[in-house]
């Protein structure tokens, strides 16, 4: 059975341990089992870096109360098993963070990135609900199905008050109906689902590229500032683009199938996992890739289908080959180093590698 704890006797970070990069170099193919377990390792790593800088109060030392630093932590720490962290983690984010509108995102001087506002409640109701806080997850819950769209089912990137104002981003949605799936609110979740499929559906050069964004009326975004081009669309080939999204909507499509059976979310992500394919390879081999390493993986356990497999395995492979010694994956080229990239910014692309190679072995086991 393949360990996930990554600290108890004998455990050390630095421990010598089976490399795709040693072997590689020796000519050799690890087998899968060698494979998921330098994933395990790798990821294991990255827990003992992150749980060195949490406090007693819960806090990550140098995070300076941004929520961009711990919204993906309780997923992880419940995944794992770290109860104790998980609950000072719990209890700084009541203190600090958390509001009866289930919203996450209000403290006053908070520095992370704007426009993520579903985004981060959305992991934080499914991380908390996978720790056992149940009341902070159903309130976070409730507010994803309060600015949920009452006809599309589309959520928005960030709630506006003017609801005309506001944008129907694949990636919330995708998150939305992971969370609430995971939470039980099936209706909820399949609306969610049911937006992404429709988003599917009226692609406007389905061959050359996926938009991922629409008015709250539901027409596609196609014209936007080109400095906002990659939160827009992923052009099937290119290079530089972001490919996280792909990855969620498998991941949603593969849960809502696990909870209520029905095969129209399988084909809806063979559907997506089609154009994943058409991306090959920079889609597979890019920082942004990990969650479709997660979302195939977990397609694989459902369908027992090679090319999820496949897919699977050649991200957790390229995820593993990113990370640095520290145990941090960095978002390169905009900064060279640990020390370089501030801390909420180690800490969120870290712990969510961690999560998804945690996952992919899980699933591969």
């Amino acid at each position: 059975m393949l360990s996930t704890t990554p600290r108890g006797a004998g455990y050390s970070a630095t421990a010598s341990r089976p490399t795709l990069a040693a072997s590689r170099s020796k000519g050799a193919a690890l087998n899968t089992a060698e494979r998921l377990s330098t994933y395990l390792h790798a990821a294991n790593r990255t827990l003992a870096w992150a749980l060195a800088r949490q406090e007693a109060s819960g806090a990550y030392r140098g995070a300076d109360d941004q929520i961009s630093a711990y919204y993906k932590s309780p997923r992880c720490l419940a995944l794992t098993g770290h109860v104790v962290a998980g609950q000072r983690l719990i209890h700084y984010l009541r203190r600090h963070h958390a509001h009866d509108t289930g919203d996450f995102t209000r403290r006053a001087g908070d520095r992370s990135p704007p426009g993520s506002h579903t985004y981060f409640n959305a992991w934080l109701a499914w991380g908390l609900h996978s720790l056992g806080a149940l009341d902070l997850a159903g309130r976070a819950a409730d507010r994803l199905e309060r600015v949920q769209h009452v006809d599309t089912g589309g959520l928005p990137a960030t709630p506006e008050p003017d609801p005309g104002d506001q944008v129907v981003d694949w990636g919330p949605t995708a998150l939305g109906a992971i969370a609430l799936t995971s939470l039980g609110r099936l209706e909820s979740a399949t609306r969610a689902g049911a937006a992404l499929v429709a988003m599917l559906d009226v692609q406007p050069a389905p061959d050359e590229a996926m938009y991922w964004r629409t008015d709250w009326a539901g027409h596609t975004l196609t014209s936007f500032d080109p400095a906002d081009a990659p939160s827009h669309l992923t052009r099937y080939g290119a290079e530089s683009q972001i490919y996280w999204y792909f990855g969620a909507g498998l991941a949603a499509f593969a849960m809502l199938h696990l909870a209520g059976g029905e095969a129209r979310w399988l084909d809806a992500a063979d559907r997506l996992f089609r154009l994943v394919e058409r991306g090959r390879p920079a889609a597979l081999h890019a920082l942004t890739s990990a969650k479709i390493g997660w979302g195939a993986s977990l397609l694989w356990s459902i369908t027992g289908d090679q090319r999820y497999r496949d897919v699977a395995l050649e991200v957790g492979d390229d995820v593993v080959a990113r990370q640095t010694p520290d145990g941090v994956w960095l978002r390169s080229p905009q900064y060279a180093s640990v020390e370089e990239q501030p801390v909420p910014t180690s800490l969120d692309t870290s712990i969510e590698r961690a999560c998804w190679l945690y996952e992919i072995a899980r699933n591969l086991s």
